[in-house]
Protein backbone atom coordinates (compact mmCIF):
# COMPACT_ATOMS: atom_id res chain seq x y z
CA UNK A 1 0.00 0.00 0.00
CA UNK A 2 1.43 3.33 -1.11
CA UNK A 3 0.12 7.01 -0.10
CA UNK A 4 0.54 9.43 -2.17
CA UNK A 5 0.62 12.68 -0.14
CA UNK A 6 2.07 15.68 -2.34
CA UNK A 7 1.24 19.20 -3.17
CA UNK A 8 1.70 21.71 -0.11
CA UNK A 9 5.19 22.12 -1.45
CA UNK A 10 4.22 22.30 -5.08
CA UNK A 11 1.58 25.28 -4.43
CA UNK A 12 3.68 27.03 -2.36
CA UNK A 13 6.84 26.95 -4.75
CA UNK A 14 5.35 26.64 -8.09
CA UNK A 15 1.74 28.02 -7.97
CA UNK A 16 -1.26 27.28 -9.80
CA UNK A 17 0.28 27.81 -12.91
CA UNK A 18 2.34 24.89 -12.42
CA UNK A 19 -0.85 22.33 -12.01
CA UNK A 20 -1.99 21.39 -15.67
CA UNK A 21 -4.10 19.30 -16.88
CA UNK A 22 -5.32 15.71 -17.16
CA UNK A 23 -3.71 14.85 -20.31
CA UNK A 24 -0.44 15.64 -19.23
CA UNK A 25 -0.25 12.14 -18.15
CA UNK A 26 0.93 10.18 -21.11
CA UNK A 27 -0.52 6.71 -20.14
CA UNK A 28 1.63 4.32 -23.00
CA UNK A 29 4.82 6.29 -21.72
CA UNK A 30 5.50 8.00 -18.94
CA UNK A 31 8.61 9.75 -20.01
CA UNK A 32 7.02 11.75 -22.29
CA UNK A 33 4.35 13.35 -19.25
CA UNK A 34 4.62 17.35 -19.25
CA UNK A 35 6.62 19.11 -16.91
CA UNK A 36 3.49 19.95 -14.92
CA UNK A 37 1.85 18.72 -11.45
CA UNK A 38 -0.40 16.12 -13.14
CA UNK A 39 2.39 15.07 -14.96
CA UNK A 40 5.42 14.85 -13.10
CA UNK A 41 2.88 13.07 -10.53
CA UNK A 42 1.84 10.70 -13.18
CA UNK A 43 5.48 10.05 -13.75
CA UNK A 44 5.86 9.00 -10.21
CA UNK A 45 3.04 6.35 -10.36
CA UNK A 46 4.33 4.74 -13.15
CA UNK A 47 7.35 4.20 -11.76
CA UNK A 48 5.95 2.95 -8.41
CA UNK A 49 3.53 0.80 -10.67
CA UNK A 50 6.28 -0.80 -12.69
CA UNK A 51 8.53 -1.29 -9.41
CA UNK A 52 4.75 -2.86 -7.78
CA UNK A 53 2.21 -3.62 -9.67
CA UNK A 54 0.51 -5.81 -7.38
CA UNK A 55 0.78 -2.69 -5.08
CA UNK A 56 -2.57 -0.53 -4.35
CA UNK A 57 -2.50 3.36 -3.86
CA UNK A 58 -4.00 5.82 -1.88
CA UNK A 59 -4.55 9.40 -2.34
CA UNK A 60 -3.86 12.20 0.10
CA UNK A 61 -4.91 15.75 -0.91
CA UNK A 62 -3.52 18.52 0.72
CA UNK A 63 -2.86 18.56 4.58
CA UNK A 64 -3.67 22.30 5.01
CA UNK A 65 -6.67 24.45 4.88
CA UNK A 66 -6.96 27.50 1.91
CA UNK A 67 -6.60 29.95 4.88
CA UNK A 68 -3.27 29.33 4.73
CA UNK A 69 -2.81 29.58 0.98
CA UNK A 70 -6.19 29.86 -1.31
CA UNK A 71 -4.19 27.73 -3.87
CA UNK A 72 -4.67 24.31 -1.40
CA UNK A 73 -7.77 23.61 -2.86
CA UNK A 74 -6.79 23.81 -6.46
CA UNK A 75 -3.81 21.51 -5.50
CA UNK A 76 -6.63 18.93 -3.84
CA UNK A 77 -8.70 18.80 -6.47
CA UNK A 78 -5.95 18.14 -8.93
CA UNK A 79 -5.28 15.27 -6.72
CA UNK A 80 -8.94 14.08 -6.79
CA UNK A 81 -8.50 14.16 -10.66
CA UNK A 82 -5.33 12.26 -10.53
CA UNK A 83 -6.58 9.57 -8.59
CA UNK A 84 -9.76 9.45 -11.18
CA UNK A 85 -7.60 9.07 -13.75
CA UNK A 86 -5.96 6.20 -12.18
CA UNK A 87 -8.80 4.71 -10.27
CA UNK A 88 -7.49 5.33 -6.82
CA UNK A 89 -9.17 6.25 -3.47
CA UNK A 90 -8.54 9.35 -2.10
CA UNK A 91 -8.35 10.58 1.64
CA UNK A 92 -9.18 14.19 2.41
CA UNK A 93 -7.85 14.69 5.97
CA UNK A 94 -8.56 18.40 6.09
CA UNK A 95 -11.95 17.38 6.02
CA UNK A 96 -11.93 15.48 9.45
CA UNK A 97 -13.41 16.58 12.36
CA UNK A 98 -10.29 16.09 14.20
CA UNK A 99 -8.65 18.43 11.89
CA UNK A 100 -9.60 21.74 13.73
CA UNK A 101 -7.49 20.79 16.44
CA UNK A 102 -4.96 23.36 17.57
CA UNK A 103 -2.12 20.93 17.50
CA UNK A 104 -2.76 20.87 13.91
CA UNK A 105 -2.74 24.29 13.32
CA UNK A 106 0.69 25.26 15.71
CA UNK A 107 3.59 24.61 13.09
CA UNK A 108 7.27 24.87 13.28
CA UNK A 109 8.99 25.96 10.56
CA UNK A 110 5.58 25.34 8.39
CA UNK A 111 5.63 21.77 9.88
CA UNK A 112 3.53 19.67 12.24
CA UNK A 113 5.00 19.79 16.03
CA UNK A 114 4.94 16.17 17.07
CA UNK A 115 1.66 16.05 18.90
CA UNK A 116 0.32 17.25 14.96
CA UNK A 117 1.98 14.37 13.27
CA UNK A 118 0.54 12.03 15.88
CA UNK A 119 -2.61 13.57 15.14
CA UNK A 120 -2.45 13.31 11.26
CA UNK A 121 -1.60 9.93 12.02
CA UNK A 122 -4.62 9.16 13.42
CA UNK A 123 -6.48 10.97 11.15
CA UNK A 124 -4.68 8.74 8.01
CA UNK A 125 -5.48 5.49 9.69
CA UNK A 126 -8.96 6.82 10.47
CA UNK A 127 -9.54 7.82 6.89
CA UNK A 128 -7.93 4.22 5.70
CA UNK A 129 -9.75 2.33 7.32
CA UNK A 130 -12.83 3.76 6.05
CA UNK A 131 -11.61 4.09 2.26
CA UNK A 132 -10.61 0.58 2.48
CA UNK A 133 -13.79 -0.80 3.59
CA UNK A 134 -16.05 1.69 0.86
CA UNK A 135 -13.74 0.25 -1.85
CA UNK A 136 -13.30 -3.20 -1.25
CA UNK A 137 -12.63 -4.71 -4.58
CA UNK A 138 -10.04 -2.67 -5.06
CA UNK A 139 -8.32 -3.73 -1.98
CA UNK A 140 -8.94 -6.73 -2.95
CA UNK A 141 -5.88 -9.15 -3.52
CA UNK A 142 -6.39 -12.63 -2.23
CA UNK A 143 -4.99 -14.50 -5.44
CA UNK A 144 -1.11 -12.71 -5.84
Amino acid sequence: LYYLALGINDCIQYGTSYIGQVSDINDEDWTLNSDTFYGNYGKIIQQLKNHAPNARFVMITVMRPDSMNPNYSTFSNAIKGIANHYGFPVIEPIKDQAFSQSVLTYLQSNHPTYAGWNAIGRIIERQTSKVINDNMSYFNLINL
